[in-house]
């Protein structure tokens, strides 16, 4: 189930795609195609097999569910409608016939549930995988991309974060290269492209205070091919956070993200919601207060009532008040207090419903 839902009728390619309009968070189309199967209007005493398209492409909403065998069987042989225009979301069928299966009879299909960062990719999934149909699956030696690099280390020295990785695949003859992803989203991706090097195993990145970042490595050969993205052994699981060192002064605090717009684009979830106090004195007292006064919550840093002291200058909040209720919208008042006493205000805003 999912927002639009169309059918590649080139490829056999019915896909269904994110279209909500959430920045990134849901790049991925899916789609099914139909690699090999028999001849429509077949019987089960033929033997043949040919690169059969689907006879049918039929998407539904949520309110016109399936209501029966019959319903499902009317469907499934009502051909190919036109793609949605409009957001669903929507369930879809596929299918391919009329055959006549015989007593004691068999009909064998071939189909490939395909996914891709983007139509583009979705479509050149499909055409790899009816390649490798057309070959009996066998991968031709000049298509095998070079053996995965591991992600051996991910280490954070303030806001540089530095990624090291395996070099198995330089030994081969057809090595070219590896290239370095980054995403602040997920681990999933979208990815962007931040390094690409013949021969070197680490790379140094300037992090963001606050924000979460994902590491993908591949390799390449000189024919092009890419290792996968999907395996965990080459990118990042768990986010890696840079991290100021404390600072001497209180002048130096900062709000990241401020403005906050209703979410933070690392947030997967509505109500996943996170800022950061950046550049803290070592110990110290967080204040943030309504602007006509009063009080929100409390936060202590590397102190007494800290549930997470590191010793790093960054601090998180997440926009609960002090009754654990979820804040409003507004601009908002903090006072850092460090444990010397020095004093330091500022202000924030938040905005919510955005997302």
């Amino acid at each position: 189930m999912d927002d639009l839902c169309a059918y590649d009728r080139e490829r056999g390619l019915i896909y269904m795609h994110d279209d909500d309009g959430d920045g990134g968070l849901s790049p991925y189309y899916i789609g099914e195609a139909l690699l090999l199967a028999p001849p429509v209007n077949g019987t089960s005493d033929d033997p043949a097999i040919t690169s059969q398209k689907w006879t049918t492409f039929h998407y539904f909403t949520i309110s016109n569910p399936l209501s029966g065998r019959e319903d499902v069987y009317s469907r499934l042989t009502s051909g190919i409608m036109s793609n949605a225009s409009t957001p669903g979301p929507y369930d879809a069928l596929c299918g391919v016939g009329p055959y006549t299966l015989k007593t004691g009879g068999s009909l064998s299909f071939t189909v490939a549930i395909l996914y891709g960062e983007g139509l583009s990719e979705l479509a050149k999934t499909t055409d790899r995988a009816a390649l490798l149909a057309a070959s009996d699956f066998a991968v031709p030696e000049i298509d095998v991309p070079p053996t995965i690099p591991r992600i051996t280390e991910a280490t954070v020295e303030e806001d540089r974060i530095s990624i090291f990785w395996s070099d198995e695949a330089t030994s081969e003859s057809d090595f070219a290269g590896f290239r370095l992803y980054r995403s602040d989203v997920s681990q999933l991706g979208p990815w962007i492209e931040i390094f690409e090097t013949p021969s070197e195993i680490s790379y140094v990145d300037q992090g963001r205070i606050g924000f979460p970042q994902y590491y993908l490595i591949t390799s390449y050969d000189t024919d092009g091919n890419e290792c996968g993205t999907w395996g965990d052994r080459n990118r990042t699981i768990e986010p890696v956070y840079a991290a100021h060192g404390s600072e001497k002064s209180v002048e130096k605090v900062r709000v990241v993200p401020n403005p906050y717009l209703g979410s933070a684009a690392w947030e997967r979830e509505v109500y996943e919601s996170r800022l950061y106090f950046t550049r803290l004195p070592e110990r110290c007292t967080i204040s943030i207060y309504t602007l006509t006064g009063d009080l929100v919550n409390t936060l202590y840093h590397n102190m007494d009532g800290d549930p997470t002291p590191d010793g790093s200058g960054d601090e998180a909040w997440d926009l609960l008040t002090l009754n654990e209720q979820s804040i409003v919208t507004g601009l908002y008042i903090f006072r850092v207090v460090s444990d010397n006493g020095e004093t330091h205000t500022g202000t924030f805003a938040v905005v919510k419903g955005q997302r």
